[in-house]
């Protein structure tokens, strides 16, 4: 749920089996040293849409690899590759999407939707308001997107 929460800054993330060019079926701790998360809300066919927009500085921690010793690894350095990239972001967009839809199921509120829309969306999300036979349902029906772009810290 921090991944929300512009207040939070820092994190650690563990991408498993990492496996290109650079690391062997390598374990990496990464640390989130800064993020921030941006939204934008709007309707596709009546229909709402938040897109969540996370932009976070990664630096890595920690490496476990087969085959690799203590010169090799400080000669080389620590390099963030599109492999790992890649990896770190389905991670993060992976525990985001776990957070809305716990969000979903208890009805609670975290991602700031209903103040985002009503905020940025007000007539169209009071006229969506009014079609719920429940309003509290309102996160149940909204679509999120997920973009996550990764900055590499040394």
């Amino acid at each position: 749920f921090t991944y929300f929460d512009n207040d939070s800054h820092n994190g650690i993330i563990k991408i498993s089996g990492v496996d290109d060019d650079y690391y062997e079926n390598a374990n990496i701790m990464c640390e989130i040293s800064k993020k921030k998360l941006k939204t934008k809300v709007f309707f596709e066919d009546g229909k709402p849409v938040m897109e969540l927009n996370l932009k976070a500085n990664i630096r890595v921690m920690e490496i476990n690899k087969e085959n690799i010793d203590r010169e090799e690894l400080f000669s080389q350095g620590v390099v963030i590759t599109n492999v790992l990239r890649e990896k770190i972001k389905e991670n993060i967009k992976n525990d985001m999407e776990i957070a809305i839809k716990i969000s979903k199921e208890k009805e609670f509120d975290i991602i700031n939707a209903y103040s985002n829309f009503y905020k940025y969306k007000t007539k169209e999300f009071k006229e969506y308001l009014s079609k719920l036979g429940k309003e509290e349902y309102y996160l149940k029906n909204i679509d999120f997107k997920i973009n996550i772009e990764i900055e590499e810290r040394t």
